[in-house]
């Protein structure tokens, strides 16, 4: 798959940006080639899963017809 048709989203469930964007380079580091955003969990998935959750989410752009 050519890496820019990939999004990479990852998301988490940190109490500190520093945390959160140790995370996101993580992620990075394991798609290089692709752009990577991080989203924090919302307090509804938060509250059931803790601090320190993680998440990864991958799409794939399709090919326009030309």
């Amino acid at each position: 798959m050519p890496p820019e048709r990939l999004r990479i989203g990852a998301a988490g469930t940190f109490e500190t940006h520093e945390d959160a964007e140790q995370w996101r380079l993580l992620v990075r580091s394991a798609f290089p080639e692709s752009p990577v955003s991080y989203t924090p969990l919302p307090c509804s998935i938060a509250c059931h899963v803790g601090v320190g959750a993680i998440g990864i989410g991958v799409s794939v752009i399709e090919k326009r017809a030309s």
